[in-house]
């Protein structure tokens, strides 16, 4: 700046406007381009901090999806057990089947009482969501997926109201036959064959188990579906992670 000061006072006392003229201009140009270089190297150093986050917004979101496919996973497992035992319990309904021994037509009846939802990871896109921070993704797809997280998981969390209705129905009906926790902890089965019978003759108790069949079947096919998106987001955030160590 003093340099510049001096040129300035030079200019001035040897009284040659023109001169002064193309200095100050020149002066001006050299003020613009060095704030346009601040400019660019903040622009840069912003860019490299929200590279670095996508990053780590990337890499968290990636394990937590996998999580989540496991949770899925599991929970099917568990409703397919309830949807194959209360199968199985219809098909004594009929005098053609055979009722089975006392212990497995219990064990058949314990498992109806498998009732679980899906349990799954949003901590990372809740961070995501919750700090504003969504533009820091910029792949278009992965940040609509994330955007639309909720709204994705509505018709699952709605049948899995529904089933949870049918399990507490499913509950209250047997609980008036026998105190379920007793056979839940295999400390006693049903006090006779009659009641058994009855479990899978009478209409109610038909359409209880018929009801756990309807109410989990479909909400499966949700979960499948869910997983398979699930394995979209995967590769997406893979496919970024790989841009950004490249």
């Amino acid at each position: 700046m003093n340099f510049f000061r001096k040129i300035r006072r030079y200019l001035v006392a040897q009284h040659k406007p023109a001169r002064y003229l193309k200095y100050a201009i020149g002066e001006i140009i050299l003020v613009v381009i060095g704030i346009l270089i601040a400019l660019q190297i903040n622009n840069w150093n912003e860019f490299r901090k929200e590279r670095k986050k996508e990053e780590m917004y990337l890499k968290s979101l990636k394990s937590d999806l996998r999580e989540s496919q496991a949770e899925l996973k599991r929970v099917i497992e568990k409703t397919e057990r309830v949807t194959s035992a209360s199968i199985q319990l219809l098909s004594f309904s009929t005098d053609t089947v055979p009722m089975p021994p006392p212990a497995v037509f219990d064990s058949l009846v314990a498992q109806t009482f498998g009732y679980t939802i899906a349990m799954t990871n949003e901590g990372t896109i809740n961070d995501i969501s919750g700090s504003g921070d969504l533009k820091v993704i910029r792949n278009d797809s992965l940040r609509r997926m994330i955007a639309s997280w909720d709204a994705g998981f509505k018709m699952i969390r709605e049948r899995e109201n529904l089933l949870k209705e049918a399990f507490q129905r499913n509950k209250n009906l047997i609980e008036e036959e026998l105190y379920m926790g007793d056979i839940l902890s295999e400390r006693i089965g049903f006090a006779d064959d009659g009641k058994r019978r009855f479990i899978v003759t009478d209409v109610s108790h038909r359409n209880r188990i018929l009801n756990l069949i309807i109410s989990s079947s479909p909400l499966n096919e949700l979960y499948l579906e869910k997983i398979k998106s699930l394995d979209t987001m995967i590769a997406i955030t893979e496919s970024e992670l790989n841009k950004l160590s490249n």
